[in-house]
């Protein structure tokens, strides 16, 4: 009778490792369509009704622990919302529109602990205070998810005086205040075309600090002009970081995370090496033909090389390129019009892993997948105890669990 019940109780502890190896999830109301792996939080299962009888989305976060945080629903105003998030910020929009209808966009925000706000923004009050800006004479080229703020990026092509002017209006995650700043810089159209200076492009943020960028010349020497703003807006400050290498040519931002800009493949932002400052470091990528260079600022502010990878390309050796950083790794995606592909730098500048693929967006979604070499089209998340795979979703009328399974 003792051995017996020490045989159950072994059993038993086993069956309790067995059930704490599997991580599955289903959905409350509405069957899962979509993945999104949210960087250093988990990932993200987006719900929908199959017969389409109802705009309502349902949620869940799955963090690295292999716990469902929450499962919430919100009530968009369009079918497919498009989520806006990145590796800077604890904050997760869908918006409803990328473009202002009747000069609002709506959205709907949560954030670590699942509480869902709606709102929207009416953005001609805010542009009063750049009165001598017109708002209906800007376009919003770009969207961004930074620490403290969600950032939309107008500008406004001013034919009379031949110069682009920037404004920026910041909605704050914590308040959903806005607030506005005119970008104390422009951008003559001579200027610009000659590629003396790039346009601006938002380059990533930290608490309280974000930054924009753009090439230009200062005491005949080529560089980075970044412009800080606060959480509020406000300009306060600039740096200017010496390029590497004169001999820079021109290269288009491919956004890592949905972003404005991610979603509108006609928005480019050119310059002559582009800019990417993640987890308190600066990092450049450049281009000489099809050589692509990576760079990591020093202690000096000096940019050291950090990697090279050689773009396949037809006829056009111009590339865009996308950085992140996860897990010690810098992730590179390059689009050249050949082809995608994707390579892994580690902390030291080593080459881990690369991948090619034709059309698929696969990366933003999944950047983790990267770190695995030949991960194909399977949804890779390193959980606590280790590399995952997500099952394949099979979007139904059912509500369908969905399993993550250990390697």
């Amino acid at each position: 009778m003792k051995k017996l019940k020490i045989l159950t109780i072994f059993l038993v502890f086993c069956s309790g490792i067995s059930i704490a190896q599997e991580i599955s999830i289903t959905p409350k109301k509405l069957p899962y369509y979509k993945l999104y792996e949210w960087p250093g939080k988990g990932v993200i299962v987006a719900g929908k009704d199959f017969k389409g009888n109802t705009l309502q989305q349902e949620i869940t976060l799955v963090s690295a622990s292999g716990e469902t945080k929450w499962q919430e629903q919100y009530m968009p105003q369009v079918e497919n919302p498009y989520p806006i998030y990145s590796e800077h910020s604890d904050y997760l929009y869908f918006l409803d529109q990328l473009q202002p209808d009747n000069g609002k966009i709506f959205y709907n925000q949560t954030n670590l602990s699942g509480y869902i706000r709606k709102g929207s923004i009416y953005f001609p009050p805010v542009f009063r205070s750049v009165s001598d800006i017109d708002y209906s004479s800007c376009e919003l080229i770009d969207i961004n998810n930074a620490t403290d703020d969600l950032i939309f990026h107008f500008r406004l092509k001013d034919k009379k005086n031949k110069q682009y002017q920037d404004v920026l209006v910041f909605l704050n995650h914590y308040s959903l205040k806005t607030f506005i700043a005119k970008v104390p810089a422009v951008f003559p159209f001579d200027v610009v075309e000659k590629g003396d200076k790039s346009l601006l492009y938002f380059a990533g943020s930290k608490a309280d600090e974000n930054y924009f960028v753009h090439t230009t010349v200062k005491d005949k020497k080529e560089g980075f002009d970044i412009l800080i703003f606060d959480k509020k807006g406000a300009f306060s400050g600039s740096r200017f970081l010496l390029s590497p290498d004169a001999a820079i040519e021109l290269s288009d931002r491919k956004a890592f995370f949905p972003s404005g800009a991610y979603y509108n493949p006609a928005t480019v932002f050119s310059a002559r090496g582009q800019l990417f400052f993640m987890e308190n470091e600066w990092y450049l990528s450049s281009r000489k033909g099809t050589a692509l260079s990576v760079w990591k600022q020093d202690d000096n502010d000096a940019f050291q090389l950090f990697g090279s990878y050689e773009v396949k390309t037809k006829k056009n050796p111009g590339h865009a390129v996308g950085l992140t950083k996860i897990n010690g790794n810098l992730l590179v995606t390059v689009s050249s019009d050949l082809e995608q592909t994707g390579f892994v730098l580690s902390e030291k500048g080593e080459t881990v892993a690369s991948h090619e693929w034709g059309e698929q967006q696969q990366y933003s979604e999944n950047p983790s997948g990267l770190l695995r070499e030949n991960s194909g089209s399977t949804f890779w998340l390193l959980f606590d105890d280790g590399w995952r795979k997500a099952g394949k979703i099979e979007f139904s009328e059912e509500l369908q669990s969905l399993t993550f399974e250990k390697e």
